[in-house]
């Protein structure tokens, strides 16, 4: 990935996702040319050795506060017909240049997106230039199970707020089912 002539990332496997911060090579206020490059090289050890970009491609902006890239996860360690505890793990970056103070908030919402449940975490603080994670447990009550024939989803909305303020909203969904 190239901003303005520099390569500010690269990935040698294509077919995994990944994520680049460009920050330090845009231009605030003026144009940018941001350019993806795949590079095919032969021999290959794949059995199909062509190439392109077969994913989305998305231009995310960000406040420095955010949800982290790949940053939640939401497991459902007890499940029942009548409730299902909901683990939420979140991980919080701090790019700005001092200390911040979080609050993250946990809302799962139904399948039409009306909220369930919530949980909010104590203030924290994150370094700058540093990460810390979040945990948040919630009960889920008569939850509807995901299965082949009622493929039933929920999403975990997380929030994060600074100094009351919400800095970055991220949406994961998930599905509550148990197996043995």
């Amino acid at each position: 990935v190239w901003v303005n002539g520099t390569q500010v990332c690269g990935r040698p496997y294509g077919y995994a996702s990944f994520e680049c911060d460009i920050t330090s090579s845009a231009k605030v206020g003026d144009s940018n040319v941001v350019a993806v490059r795949v590079n095919n090289q032969l021999p290959s050890s794949r059995w199909y050795s062509g190439s392109g970009i077969y994913r989305h491609v998305w231009l995310k902006t960000v406040d420095p506060v955010h949800v982290a890239y790949m940053g939640t996860h939401v497991t459902t360690p007890e499940v029942t017909t009548t409730r299902a505890t909901v683990n939420v793990a979140a991980t919080v970056r701090n790019d700005a240049t001092s200390a911040q103070s979080v609050v993250v908030t946990s809302s799962v919402r139904d399948g039409a997106g009306v909220e369930v449940t919530k949980a909010s975490s104590a203030p924290t603080s994150v370094a700058a230039g540093k990460t810390v994670d979040t945990s948040q447990t919630v009960t889920l009550p008569n939850p509807k199970l995901w299965s082949p024939s009622t493929p039933d989803l929920y999403s975990v909305v997380t929030t994060v707020t600074v100094g009351g303020k919400v800095v970055d909203t991220y949406e994961t969904p998930f599905g509550v089912r148990s197996f043995a």
